[in-house]
């Protein structure tokens, strides 16, 4: 949780020391990031999957194609965010564990 009552913002996150990398307030800072791009995915994910089920008939072909091009666009655009959306995740988890911030492999930060 922040030690302090006022939301970090990202100037003041970079105006830090380095002695204060990745204390609460900069866990925070980036949880409330990441939650943040996460529901905002999900809610994206659901608004696409209600369009996509929408069954509009098209007379002429040139019309159907366009549509179902902007289909095929749009569920290109899903899968990056559902394989960004793992990423999110995974990076939350990291955060609660405490390793958020520090190189997997080497511990550096």
């Amino acid at each position: 949780m922040p030690t302090s009552s006022k939301p970090l913002t990202e100037a003041a996150l970079l105006k830090m020391p380095a002695s204060a990398y990745m204390n609460a307030d900069q866990l925070a800072f980036f949880r409330s990031r990441l939650e943040a791009l996460r529901d905002e995915m999900l809610s994206n994910a659901a608004n696409t999957g209600a369009a996509l089920k929408e069954n509009e008939n098209f007379a002429d072909p040139n019309d159907r194609a366009s549509m179902e091009e902007e289909h095929m666009l749009e569920q290109r655009v899903r899968d990056r965010e559902r394989k960004q959306l793992k990423k999110i995740n995974s990076a939350l988890k990291r955060i609660e564990s405490g390793e958020y911030g520090w190189c997997e492999e080497t511990g550096d930060p």
